[in-house]
């Protein structure tokens, strides 16, 4: 084996970071998902793999998930031509000309207008961080360095359903609110009315405004950061690395953080080029046969038109430490990923309601491909999806519907080239 993590010892060790192991207690014939392997580092691993040559796919991966049955198939594959780190991808990269659409900003787009059914609202994600003396000038001056550091943070999308990277950033500068002269039952009023503003907003993103930032100064020297950001122009990962390099600016405001050598237009571009046609022909072929969506019951009348009081509840319940804790070794046990054990109860209940018991999930996928080594760096959208087929047909125990369904994921997501989309 010539390819990187070819060598036994060397995959082990890789396999072992990814599951927080020690290599010598990885056995060869050790099921990976017992030890909490999840989908989206084997993903990680495949695209990783591929882009030094070695041609393998998700579904073979997760089909046999042992250190010596990954050895005993590289060992097969002859290393394909290495893609180059995609420096050089079209004549126009690193232009600032306009660029299409990933197929789900596509879709955030298109879900943003008034005439979709259940449309009319934005795909963001706000969140509040509470802290202790968070200066606004230090702050907005982080904020600027981390404009100015990646790209998607100034882009513009048209109404023609493009997206282009302009040299300012529609940003419309950080708001302090100055809530340290009132009581305890005052402020707490104003941040729950800001709270309900930010929540529901629908950023300019054709005038480039694509994130918004506050800060409330509370009693006591507390203050929250409220950070809004339209998923449009980074998804929920990049939303983390926007979280970690806006700490690293504000609170290390001398140092410079390492330059990202590549961008989130010149991604898309050589994405655009290597569409995979082989995932295109095998989805066309399952399409006789797949089901549809749900049909669910419907509450009240359809509304044809967005009305101005068009809200979006989300519904959650949190598990404790001691839970999750249990719930995670049941899945080990029984080599299942607790993103599948979700899936499933999800799939379960939504059957409850279906009219049908067989029906298409669509499913997100963190899509990240590793075309360059600072793409782990980038701000953008890199989700897809796929149409995860659900058969409650049949009735069976709960862990045998999980198993089911995570073959039937691994599969569908060897061929996740072509998107749910």
């Amino acid at each position: 084996m010539t390819g990187p993590d070819c060598d036994v010892e060397e995959l082990r060790r890789t396999v072992a970071d990814l599951v927080t192991e020690d290599p010598e207690s990885i056995g060869p014939d050790t099921n990976l998902f017992e030890l909490g392997l999840d989908s989206l580092a084997l993903m990680r691993l495949v695209g990783r793999w591929r882009q030094s040559g070695i041609e393998v796919n998700f579904a073979e991966l997760a089909d046999h998930p042992t250190i010596s049955a990954w050895s005993k198939l590289m060992d097969e594959r002859e290393p394909a031509v290495v893609v180059g780190n995609g420096a050089g991808a079209g004549p126009t990269a690193g232009t600032d000309a306009e660029f299409p659409l990933a197929v789900m900003q596509h879709a955030y787009w298109i879900g943003r207008g008034d005439g979709q059914w259940l449309g009319g609202v934005a795909a963001h994600l706000y969140t509040e961080f509470d802290r202790v003396g968070v200066d606004p000038d230090r702050l907005r001056t982080a904020i600027e360095r981390l404009v100015t550091r990646h790209d998607m943070l100034r882009a513009r999308f048209t109404t023609g359903g493009k997206q282009r990277v302009e040299p300012i950033s529609g940003w419309r500068g950080l708001t302090v609110h100055d809530l340290r002269g009132l009581d305890h039952q005052q402020s707490t009023a104003r941040l729950a009315s800001i709270r309900d503003t930010l929540s529901h907003q629908m950023l300019d993103i054709e005038r480039g405004e694509v994130f918004y930032i506050a800060l409330s100064l509370l009693p006591g020297g507390r203050t929250r950061l409220h950070l809004d950001v339209d998923m449009v122009a980074a998804d929920a990962v990049s939303y983390r690395i926007l979280l970690a390099d806006l700490a690293q600016l504000y609170e290390r405001p001398g140092v410079m953080l390492p330059a990202v050598g590549y961008s989130y237009r010149e991604y898309r571009m050589a994405r655009l080029e290597s569409r995979n046609q082989a995932a295109a022909q095998w989805w066309q072929g399952r399409l006789p046969n797949l089901p549809s969506a749900p049909e669910l019951p419907l509450a009240g009348r359809r509304v044809e038109q967005r009305s101005s009081a068009a809200r979006v509840s989300r519904r959650y319940f949190t598990l404790g430490a001691q839970a999750c804790a249990a719930l995670t070794g049941a899945c080990r046990r029984r080599a299942v990923t607790p993103a599948m054990v979700v899936a499933t109860a999800f799939a379960e209940v939504i059957g409850a309601w279906s009219a049908q018991p067989r029906f298409l999930l669509n499913v997100p996928l963190f899509d990240r491909e590793q075309l360059h080594p600072d793409v782990d760096k980038l701000v953008g959208d890199f989700t897809s999806s796929v149409l995860l087929e659900v058969d409650l047909t049949e009735p069976v125990k709960f862990v045998e519907r999980v198993r089911r369904m995570q073959s039937q994921m691994h599969t569908d997501a060897a061929h996740a080239g072509y998107p749910g989309v």
